[in-house]
Order: structure tokens, then C-alpha cells, then sequence
């Protein structure tokens, strides 16, 4: 059976970006950060990490439903409805003991520079579990994707 096209727009989209937009909220208010990240290869799964004393973790640990957004648009008004944009809606756990050593690794070589950072012991290793992709290609070009299918 041939690959879902969506599937193969997402993992383009991806291999060409190293940041995202990770959206969380505390009290009714929305909060976004610029966030690295990695992916398993079936597209189940999001990863990032943060230090545990950040508003984003504070906010996840209450709430972990989240919503990120990663954009392949050129920055040019000109082109701006010819790019590619990936919504990704899906709930966030901090991964611990040997099953967040193992994608701490998967994760550093994904983003190597990034080595300090992750080695410390303060630093907080999410998994997404994505409940769907959202994809827009130019303005109107709307496709909804569910991994766990």
C-alpha cells in the first residue's frame, strides 16, 4: 500500500525545520513558545525538552493538552500563500528514568546543538502524543491527518 501523501508532506516538512511553536495555556490564557524538537518515525510522537522552572512546563504539568505549529513558508509577502504549514493537536507527558534516557539521545543527535542543555539533570523531556496533523499548503489547501490510524 502506497504511503499517505499527507504522511510524506508532514516528514518533509520536518526534515527541513529544527522549531516549532508549542502553544499551552494556564488559566484561560494562551502562551506560545519557540521550541526544538524530534519525531518518531511513524509520526506518532513529538519530543521536546525544557528546564522544569519554565512557565511552559508549570503550564503542561496543569494542562497537557497542547497544539504546536511548525511553518515552511518562505518569510516573503510575495510567496507567502505558496508555503507549507503542519498543526499538530496532542497531549504532552514528560517522559522519565530510562525511556526519556533513550529519546534524550534520539533527540541530541537529532539537534546537536543542543548538548549542554539536554545533559542536565533540570531539563524536562516531553513526549507529544499526537491526536492530529493539521497541514495548509497556501491559503485555501486544507488536510487533516491522524497518525494513530
Amino acid at each position: 500500500m502506497p504511503e499517505n501523501p499527507i504522511k510524506i508532506i508532514i516528514e518533509s516538512v520536518f526534515s527541513s525545520q529544527a522549531a516549532m511553536v508549542l502553544a499551552s495555556e494556564k488559566d484561560h490564557q494562551p502562551y506560545t513558545n519557540l521550541v526544538a524538537f524530534s519525531y518518531s518515525a511513524d509520526l506518532k510522537h513529538l519530543y521536546f525538552a525544557t528546564p522544569r522552572e519554565t512557565t511552559k512546563y508549570g503550564n503542561i504539568v496543569q494542562n497537557p493538552n497542547i497544539s504546536m505549529l511548525i511553518d515552511a513558508r518562505k518569510n516573503d509577502s510575495l510567496s507567502f500563500g505558496e508555503g507549507t504549514a503542519v498543526t499538530i493537536v496532542g497531549k504532552a507527558t514528560e517522559l522519565l528514568g530510562l525511556e526519556r534516557e533513550k529519546r534524550l539521545t534520539a533527540h541530541a543527535e537529532r539537534l546537536p546543538g543542543l548538548g549542554e542543555f539536554l545533559v542536565s539533570p533540570s531539563i524536562a523531556l516531553f513526549e507529544i502524543e499526537v491526536r492530529m496533523y493539521v497541514v495548509a499548503r497556501g491559503l485555501t489547501d486544507i488536510s487533516v491527518f491522524d497518525p494513530q490510524e
